[in-house]
């Protein structure tokens, strides 16, 4: 069986249920099956062997057999639910387009073939790592698991697994062009800029990672088929699309025009002009097919016993129930992390921005530009935990009265627990302002027909505020707080060198660009580089 296969299941089993009994026999799923019955959600009266099984048996395994009514009432092993952050592509100082360097021309057509790539994202704050944004190695879980005499010889494999995984980073990849279109008129200058890209993201342990993962999780003489696993998995760790992102308008008049300085005032809008023409071309289109499954715990507690007493109809069985659980709680994690909009989530933004060239000598000049954007409030849809509210005492007291009717509606509300841990809820939620502020300066260089520039750019954007959820009085019991989005800073270095080709009617170009991030906050580096061709009329 693959190490990946083990790592979902063991985390699954181990954050979940923490049931020492089906963790001893994990050595045992090699003989998991991909036959697709075997993702099949399995009849919550479970098989036969099974059915004399009582909730009253079930609840006292759960509660005093081990910690996992107590992990269930007390921990998360989702640190985070926000999205990640990311900088809209139209904001990257290699598609600002200066009003004043063509103050000469009356069309300017600039098509740009880019790729921008984060190898590191920031689930929060400067964390890389997944163990920021959800992990089962927290004091809350460890704890309880070195109190109890069944689990505790479990938590160093916990802790050595939670390692290999907490090390995993996100990726993210932008690949495609930017149109570009300029028009001068009497008093003003008029900018639209297109993008149309395709976008992914994943998560994937390096070879360094990948090969600790497989020494930890292949027993001895185990065989692992790599092209298999990439194929089985790559629909899980994977979300892709293409289409068009939002548009942005710039509008600029003259402000001052001298021989040695000239600056220009204008606005600025994004349109939530985005359209995704194919979703999950590699991958998945996770949010578009969520699923939520039912969870047993009275069934899953009855297997694991039997497993460990070699019954192999009862393995099979457990490995059948266990598997779609540990796909759906990937694939709900892939819709929360992964599952990124080409755009800003229809968010309209409105702002002013301050353009200036400064002539140094013939040939050398600095420029710079500076804006500011105000997001307008927009209804998204956030994913956020549940205030958990479950009564051990309550569940102790119906064990001491043997009160089975009592017992049933108690595993009623743990299997319920376990849903909401291991998947956060879809909620619609208004989403207030996040306003944003750029700054680029630089110094360009012409000699001859070339061109070179050299400059930094500076983006920072607000904290954004989470407003009313779904306006009704269940969705007040969220953990808001785990759900909102940190503010983001991000300092870029870049450069440019280029031809110029002028004719009698028209005027061509060719530039090569590139930019990356010396340091940042809340978001994570990343570089661009790009090709341009521009023609101006």
């Amino acid at each position: 069986m693959s190490p990946i296969k083990k790592i979902i299941l063991l985390l699954l089993m181990q954050c979940s249920f923490f049931n020492p009994l089906i963790c001893d026999f994990a050595e045992e799923l090699e003989g998991f099956t991909d036959d697709k019955a075997s993702l099949e959600k399995k009849d919550n009266d479970g098989p036969a062997p099974c059915s004399d099984t009582t909730n009253l048996e079930a609840l006292t395994i759960l509660v005093f057999g081990s910690p996992t009514a107590s992990i269930l009432s007390d921990c998360d092993i989702y640190q985070k639910t926000n999205e990640v952050n990311k900088r809209p592509i139209t904001t990257l100082p290699i598609f600002n387009l200066y009003h004043l360097e063509h103050a000469c021309q009356d069309l300017v057509l600039k098509f740009n073939l880019f790729g921008n790539v984060c190898t590191k994202e920031f689930y929060s704050n400067n964390h890389p790592h997944l163990r920021s944004y959800i992990t089962i190695n927290t004091p809350c879980i460890i704890d309880k698991l070195e109190k109890s005499l069944t689990t505790v010889d479990q938590v160093p494999l916990i802790k050595k697994i939670s390692k290999l995984v907490g090390n995993i980073k996100l990726e993210e990849r932008r690949v495609g062009i930017m149109t570009q279109i300029f028009k001068n008129y009497k008093h003003c200058s008029l900018e639209f800029d297109i993008p149309f890209f395709y976008q992914e993201r994943n998560i994937r342990p390096t070879e360094a990672e990948e090969y600790n993962l497989k020494r930890e999780l292949t027993p001895p003489g185990g065989d692992v088929d790599s092209k298999a696993i990439e194929k089985e998995f790559l629909q899980h760790v994977v979300s892709d699309k293409i289409g068009f992102g939002d548009m942005r308008i710039r509008l600029a008049f003259p402000f001052i025009h001298d021989s040695n300085f000239c600056a220009k005032l204008g606005m600025q809008t994004t349109l939530p002009t985005t359209f995704c023409l194919k979703k999950g071309l590699l991958g998945s289109d996770f949010r578009g097919d969520l699923n939520t499954p039912k969870i047993n715990l009275k069934l899953i507690s009855c297997l694991g016993n039997k497993a460990l007493m070699e019954d192999e109809e009862a393995k099979e069985e457990l490995i059948a129930l266990l598997k779609p659980i540990g796909f759906d709680a990937l694939d709900r994690f892939g819709a929360m992390v992964l599952d990124s909009p080409l755009g800003n989530h229809r968010h309209f933004t409105a702002g002013l921005f301050f353009e200036s060239r400064i002539k140094i000598q013939e040939g050398v000049a600095i420029f710079s530009n500076l804006s500011y954007e105000y997001t307008f409030p927009h209804v998204e849809k956030r994913f956020f935990l549940k205030i958990k509210n479950l009564d051990l005492a309550k569940f102790e007291k119906d064990i001491a009265d043997g009160n089975e009717e009592a017992a049933t509606q108690d595993m009623k509300q743990l299997n319920q627990a376990l849903v909401e841990t291991l998947f956060p809820g879809l909620y619609k939620t208004d989403i207030f302002p996040k306003n944003s502020v750029q700054f680029t300066i630089g110094t360009n260089f012409r000699i001859r027909e070339w061109d070179f520039n050299i400059g930094y750019d500076a983006w920072w954007q607000q904290k954004e505020k989470i407003g009313s959820i779904c306006g009704i009085d269940p969705c007040k019991n969220l953990k808001v707080a785990k759900g909102q989005n940190i503010g983001s800073v991000q300092n870029k270095l870049f450069g440019s060198f280029g031809y110029n080709k002028i004719q009698k009617d028209y005027d061509w170009s060719l530039s090569l660009f590139g930019e990356y991030a010396i340091a940042t906050k809340g978001i994570g580096k990343d570089f661009t580089i790009a090709g341009r061709f521009e023609i101006n009329f």
